[in-house]
This record gives C-alpha cells, sequence and structure tokens, in this order.
C-alpha cells in the first residue's frame, strides 16, 4: 500500500511539474498525432490540453497537410535517436529551441517522441541587435577618418583599424605585434609614457604627439584612450583613437607666430594700440597707448571704451566701432578726444579696423595725440590770416601808390596837354611808362610770392634762386645757392613746401642772425634730397631749446608733411644750419 501510495504522489508531481513547466510540452505518437500537451502549449496553439489531443502536428502548427521535409521528428522515427532543432514558428508566436526524445513502451518499442520547445524569441532578437551593432561598429571603424588602435600592457599593438595605411601608410597587419613606441617622436616619448600610464591607471588622458609614417614623416595626432579590462576588472591594456591633427597644428604655429609678430610690432609701434571686444571691454594695449593716456598697461585692460572717450564724443565713437565689428562701413580715419587718467583731455586720430582676437571679433584701435598738429594748424591759419594782412598791406603801400602816382601823373598830364611844351609833354610820358613798368614788375613779384614754385622738375631751382637774389638786392649781404646737378623735385607740393622752408630760414637768418652770408644748399645724398641754409651769424644761444619759435615750428610742421625732417643745429664757426631731407620718391 505504501508503495501504491508513493507511486501515486510521484505521478501526481509529475502531472503537476508537467503542467506548470515554462518550455513547450507535447507528446506524440508515431503518426504525428498528438497524444498530450502542457499547458503552456495549449496556450500557444490556442486552445485546451484536452482538444490539443488527437490532432497532426504538422497541420496545427505548421498548417501543412503533410510532415515538411525538415521535420525533426520524422527524422527521430527514423533514427531512434534525440533530435535538436532550431525553428521559427509563425503559429506559436517565436523561435524555439526544440528538443525532441524518443518514447519507448516496456519492450523498448518505439512508439512516439516528446517534444520539449524552449522559446528564444528574445535571445535572438538581442542576438540580430548585437550583429547590427557589431556591423555598423565594424562600418564606423573601417570608414571614420581616424585610427581605432589598441594594445596590451606592454605596450604591444593588438589592433588597428584599415584607415590607419591610408592616413599613415601603415598596412594594419604589420603594425599588430609591434610596439606602439617605436612610432613615436623620440622627444615625444616621455609625456607619451606618462599618458600611457596615467590611462593604464584609470584615469582618462587624451595627448598629442607626433606619429611616424611609414615614409619616415612624422605627423601629429591627438589620441583620446581608455583602459581596457579583463573579466576580473584588472586593466590589460588600452583602447584609443588617433586623429591626424598635422594641419591644424600648423594652423595653431601660424596664428601662435602671427599674434607674436603682432605684439612685437605692437610693443614698439609709435601709435596707441587698443583692442576693444564687443562690449567695449578693452583686451589688448600696447605700450604706447599707455604711456599716451598715462596709464599703466595693464591698467588699460580694466577700463572700457566708455572710460577712456571724452562723454560728448562717446555715442559716435561706440556706434562706429560697433559698426567696424558688424562689417559695416566705417570712416577710415576720424578724430575724437580721449581722457587720460587723470581727467585732462587729450585730442586723438583714430583708424579702427575688425579683427579677431581670442576667438572673438573685435575692434582694433590705432590712435595718436594730434595736440601738436591741432596746434600747428592753428597757427598755419593765424599765419594765413597775417599773410592776407600783409599783402593787403603791400598793395597798399607799393602797388596802391604806385597807381596813385600814375592816376596824378595821368591827371596833370591831360590839364597841360594843350598849354605845356611837346618837350614836358614827352617827359611826362615817360615818367607814366617808367612808372607802369614799375608796377608791372611789383606784381609779378607778389605775384611770384603767391605762387613761388613754377610747374616742372626745375621749377624749386630757379625759385631758390629767387631767394637769392632778392636777398641780395633787399638787404645788400651775400646769398647765393649751389644745386646738385641732377636734382630735381617733380612734385609741386613738395617743392612749395621746400621753398618756403628755405624763405622762412633766410628770413630769420637776417633779422634775427644778424648774417652776413647766407648759403643754400640743395643736394642729393643716395636715395634723399636735402635742403640747407646755412649762415655766419650770432647763432642760437646756448640751451637755447631748438624749434621753440613759430617760424621754426611752421618750418618743422610743413617738413613732416611732405614727410621729411628738420634739424636745427649751431655752426662751430658761428652761425645756424636748419637742414630739411626728405624722401628720394620727389627726386627724379
Amino acid at each position: 500500500m505504501d508503495a501504491q501510495r508513493e507511486i501515486v504522489r510521484a505521478k501526481e508531481d509529475w502531472e503537476r511539474t508537467f503542467a506548470a513547466v515554462p518550455d513547450l510540452i507535447a507528446l506524440l505518437d508515431t503518426d504525428h498525432r498528438i497524444t498530450r500537451v502542457n499547458q503552456a502549449m495549449a496556450e500557444r496553439l490556442g486552445c485546451t490540453p484536452e482538444q490539443a489531443v488527437g490532432a497532426r502536428c504538422f497541420e496545427v502548427v505548421h498548417g501543412l497537410s503533410a510532415p515538411p521535409d525538415f521535420c525533426p521528428h520524422t527524422k527521430m522515427l527514423a533514427s531512434g535517436k534525440q533530435e535538436r532543432a532550431e525553428v521559427a514558428e509563425a503559429r506559436l508566436g517565436g523561435v524555439f529551441d526544440i528538443t525532441i526524445a524518443p518514447l519507448r513502451n516496456a519492450v523498448g518499442g518505439l512508439v512516439g517522441s516528446v517534444h520539449v520547445a524552449h522559446d528564444i524569441t528574445e535571445r535572438k532578437r538581442a542576438e540580430q541587435a548585437l550583429q547590427k551593432s557589431e556591423e555598423k561598429y565594424r562600418d564606423l571603424v573601417e570608414n571614420i577618418n581616424d585610427v581605432i588602435y589598441s594594445v596590451d600592457a606592454q605596450g604591444v599593438i593588438t589592433y588597428a583599424s584599415p584607415v590607419v595605411e591610408l592616413l599613415f601608410g601603415h598596412p594594419a597587419a604589420d603594425l599588430v605585434g609591434t610596439f606602439y613606441e617605436q612610432y613615436i617622436h623620440p622627444d615625444d616619448l616621455p609625456a607619451i609614457r606618462e599618458s600611457y600610464a596615467n590611462v593604464l591607471a584609470g584615469r582618462l588622458y587624451p595627448s598629442d604627439y607626433r606619429f611616424r609614417r611609414r615614409d619616415g614623416e612624422f605627423r601629429w595626432v591627438r589620441s583620446s584612450s581608455r583602459p581596457v579590462l579583463d573579466a576580473a576588472g584588472r586593466v590589460v591594456g588600452l583602447r584609443g583613437m588617433l586623429r591626424d591633427i598635422t594641419e591644424m597644428k600648423q594652423a595653431e604655429q601660424a596664428l601662435q607666430e602671427s599674434e607674436q609678430n603682432f605684439r612685437h610690432l605692437a610693443a614698439n609701434a609709435l601709435d596707441g594700440i587698443l583692442i576693444a571686444a564687443d562690449g567695449g571691454q578693452h583686451v589688448y594695449a600696447n605700450r604706447r597707448a599707455a604711456e599716451i593716456l598715462r596709464y599703466a598697461p595693464e591698467e588699460l585692460l580694466q577700463t572700457t571704451q566708455q572710460d577712456l572717450v571724452d562723454p560728448a564724443e562717446y555715442p559716435k565713437l561706440r556706434q562706429r566701432l560697433q559698426n567696424r565689428i558688424a562689417g559695416r562701413p566705417v570712416p577710415g580715419i576720424y578724430e575724437t578726444v580721449f581722457r587720460r587718467k587723470d581727467g585732462t583731455k587729450l585730442p586723438v586720430g583714430i583708424t579702427s579696423t575688425r579683427t579677431m582676437w581670442q576667438g572673438q571679433t573685435c575692434a582694433l584701435v590705432f590712435f595718436r595725440d594730434v595736440t601738436e598738429r591741432k596746434r600747428m594748424e592753428n597757427e598755419v591759419l593765424q599765419i594765413a590770416d597775417w599773410e592776407k594782412t600783409r599783402i593787403g598791406q603791400d598793395l597798399h603801400d607799393t602797388l596802391g601808390q604806385q597807381l596813385a602816382g600814375m592816376a596824378y601823373l595821368s591827371q596833370a598830364l591831360a590839364q597841360g596837354w594843350k598849354s605845356q611844351p611837346q618837350a614836358d609833354t614827352d617827359k611826362s610820358m615817360a615818367r607814366i611808362g617808367a612808372e607802369m613798368r614799375h608796377t608791372m614788375e611789383l606784381v609779378r613779384q607778389m605775384a611770384r610770392g603767391l605762387t613761388p614754385v613754377a610747374p616742372g622738375p626745375n621749377g624749386l631751382t630757379d625759385a631758390l634762386r629767387g631767394v637769392a637774389e632778392r636777398t641780395q638786392q633787399i638787404y645788400g649781404l651775400a646769398c647765393i645757392l649751389q644745386a646738385d646737378e641732377g636734382v630735381a623735385v617733380a612734385d609741386r607740393q613738395v617743392a612749395t613746401h621746400l621753398f618756403f622752408i628755405a624763405q622762412e630760414a633766410v628770413t630769420n637768418a637776417v633779422r634775427h642772425g644778424q648774417a652776413r652770408h647766407i648759403a643754400l644748399r640743395l643736394t642729393r645724398n643716395g636715395i634723399q634730397g636735402e635742403l640747407s641754409i646755412q649762415d655766419d651769424g650770432v647763432g642760437l644761444p646756448v640751451g637755447h631749446p631748438a624749434g621753440s619759435g613759430l617760424g621754426l615750428r611752421i618750418m618743422r610742421y610743413r617738413a613732416n608733411l611732405i614727410g621729411g625732417t628738420l634739424a636745427l643745429e649751431r655752426v662751430e664757426s658761428g652761425g645756424t644750419r636748419v637742414a630739411c631731407r626728405f624722401n628720394e620718391r620727389p627726386i627724379g
């Protein structure tokens, strides 16, 4: 009885297990008929376990009228051995790993089979997704312009993507098994070893270094790598990516050299230079700007445009600089008023342009102190007014008197025309003719003073000769001109400024220097011309600040206008020498 109860209990346990197992189980006879299914199989077939019994497997599972050629049940019946197959069953809703085992009777006869189907649909999907991911990764590795590589803990290359041959000439297969360091520039090895030590310690450490191509050329690369771990979590190597950055390095070097050149030029420039960001903050100031504005260079970097510009002028300047940054048309040169650190005002001439500075679009501003120029312009205007007054006086005192005299003689002649003797009439006519000729000479001299230099390359020489001759005639002292052959100033504007410099220097020598002899020299020395005026007068007093007088400032101003320089010096033997050197371009 106990044995029978155990048999019954074992049967009940088996039935519960059979019903509860999640795999699909079906028992088939040798005619492919279902003799039993578990609950999971019945649910996939859409019926109860009882309703499935008696149906042919190939009909309810495959929807066929006869067993298919690949039927594993038929194969098992033929071999009498366990079979296994992987089958996609649409009616069962998935892909299954099926195990088919033979069923035998008590005497060993084959009476059917047991089918156990394990659903592997999700695993298959995962495998397919993994395969697609691997295919995408492989496609990315093979087509990306960066090299994927890996090395072991000893620095031996274990993998390199195919693009390494395109970029560096090394076939990927040739690199595998070689030491990575043999391709690195010797000067970069210490930094690379430090970088790899950090990576192997688990720290990301991107680095730039030079990598040797197969032809021996070194190319700059950027490497980003990370450690490779084994199943136990130990670091066994590293995997990284190489990118060729040679062109970028060359561009950076060129930019660095350009910036160094700019800083060198700006540091030695005669103009003040400021760079202002879009918000008005100064991001660069050269030494000259600090000197003009009486700041320390580092202090200027703490200022804005608004701090430096007179409040009345700031809106106009701000709009110009914003237009410049935006690329809109702006007048090339304009003037405004700056404020120095001590609050004093300073008239400046400004030139601005747009530039890139430290990755942002800025306004590059050149400026210079125009105080002296402004003062000279005012003095030139005063001189122009004085000159007009002088011409008016000359017209009144000379030409006016001459014309008045001729008018008186003409009136007297008209009154005594009929009554006086012929000899007196002829004498009066002769006198009127002489006065007219004298008046014409006065007109020519005045015209010569207004337009002293005639057109043509020899106009300056002729005008200077006229200065020398008039000086001798008027003042009765020796005044000579020495001009080298071939010296010809074709630019009339330059020649005119040189003429007035000579005239001013001669006038000073006569009126203030008490000179007895004056020498004008027009010479050429290589690529430069020089006009000098030397006298034997009393000379400059010791300690006299050269160029402090108005006339001397005007001469210096004229020299600056033609791009020349003016020197004023004492002569050891006595007297003064004024020399204006000017560029060779006006000389023929």
